[in-house]
């Protein structure tokens, strides 16, 4: 899977070099760290060219005091906003405060952003020791986890990759305050889903190319890479197809009503259904359209 990630333009970091036992080479200070604060550093700077450097320290800092906005799914939602609208910092020209913009991801030019994949990140957190199969990272954010289990064992089912998934919440939050996607293998079978989906939610993608769906022999793993671990796909996926929405749902017994958030993604065939519409609407919409959006 890291090979064909690669091949999709993701550079792999092999474990070692985030081993904070690894002195001379490490770029994790500690276990517990989740973020590459130099790859995250180094985008910034990169993508906000104009910010100065007590700007860039303050978006980092942002970033790196994501945890104080609540419970895992409220900080994840806090994330969500950084990612999608910026994050404010100020600094005093001429003797007056202003406010201006540091983006974490160059939206427009998705190759200017750093995508690396790695696995077996040894986390710690409260005493928990977990090492997530593969971790990818966005800028130095750990944006996506993949749990994978083995197709030829009869006993690691794709209901156990997620339920380990459902462990690493609990165990080692942190990781999952940035998360924007999680995915669930066997090798074969592969679904894509969020921190709040329950393994119904989790969803195949079932196109390479998004014109034509994969045959069912194919590994859904494979095609899942192809089609939307492609880097503009995924990028535009994550900035544009993610919403947060508020519920409330009702004991039928002891009539306690349930106030919560989910987190929701497109499905595939959602995707390329809006993405088609914009284009209908837009061309409609111009002069000499039709008017007709549709």
């Amino acid at each position: 899977m890291i090979e064909s990630l690669q091949e999709n333009g993701y550079s792999f970091l092999t474990p070692e070099y985030l081993d904070p036992d690894n002195k001379e080479i490490t770029l994790r200070e500690n276990y517990s760290d989740v973020l590459i604060l130099s790859h995250l550093q180094e985008a910034l700077v990169r993508i906000n060219p104009r910010l100065s450097a007590s700007t860039i320290q303050q978006a980092i800092r942002d970033v790196q005091q994501i945890n104080t906005h609540g419970d895992l799914i409220a900080c994840n939602q806090h994330f969500q906003i950084l990612l999608t609208q910026g994050i404010d910092t100020t600094f005093v020209e001429n003797g007056e405060e202003r406010t201006v913009k540091a983006w974490l991801v160059d939206k427009d030019n998705p190759s200017n952003n750093n995508w690396v994949v790695t696995h077996q990140l040894t986390i710690i957190e409260n005493g928990q020791n977990k090492r997530p199969d593969v971790i990818i990272y966005l800028n130095g954010i750990p944006v996506i986890v993949f749990e994978l289990k083995n197709a030829t064992d009869s006993n690691a089912t794709i209901d156990k990759a997620y339920q380990q998934l459902q462990t690493y919440h609990k165990a080692i939050p942190s990781l999952f305050y940035y998360n924007l996607l999680e995915v669930i293998s066997d090798g074969l079978e592969a679904k894509v889903g969020t921190i709040t989906a329950d393994i119904s939610r989790f969803m195949s993608w079932k196109t390479a190319d998004g014109k034509t769906t994969a045959a069912r022999t194919t590994s859904e793993l494979q095609v899942m890479i192809e089609g939307l671990f492609n880097i503009p796909t995924l990028l535009d996926l994550c900035l544009n197809f993610i919403v947060f929405e508020k519920y409330t749902s009702e004991d039928s017994k002891t009539k306690t009503v349930k106030v919560g958030v989910i987190k929701k993604v497109a499905a595939y065939h959602q995707y390329y259904a809006v993405k088609k519409a914009v284009i209908s609407t837009a061309d409609a919409s111009k002069e000499g359209g039709n008017k007709k959006g549709g």
